[in-house]
């Protein structure tokens, strides 16, 4: 995005943060300082995460995710799968 010049503010937090009413706060300030076609994108985890959090409805609106999906390659998915079972099982 930021090639695109459309990053008004990052903001990093640490893997499974658990989002305050700070922060809560923070982001909605960011909103009603940009333009309303201004969003949040962040990754489908913290989406669901701050959707959970967040009371204000205008807020919930602008979080928008990207979503991941895993391929395997090389017609490699059983492989994949028996060894993710095997290390399940031995673990």
């Amino acid at each position: 995005m930021k090639k695109y010049g459309h990053v008004i503010t990052s903001i990093s937090y640490p893997d499974h943060h658990d989002y305050t009413s700070k922060d809560i706060e923070k982001l909605w300030n960011i909103l009603n300082e940009s333009t309303p076609e201004t969003i949040i994108l962040t990754t489908e985890k913290d989406a669901v995460r701050l959707k959970q959090k967040v009371a204000i409805q205008g807020l919930k609106v602008k979080i928008w995710y990207i979503p991941i999906e895993l391929k395997i390659l090389f017609n490699k998915k059983n492989t994949f799968f028996k060894t993710v079972n095997n290390y399940v099982r031995t673990n």
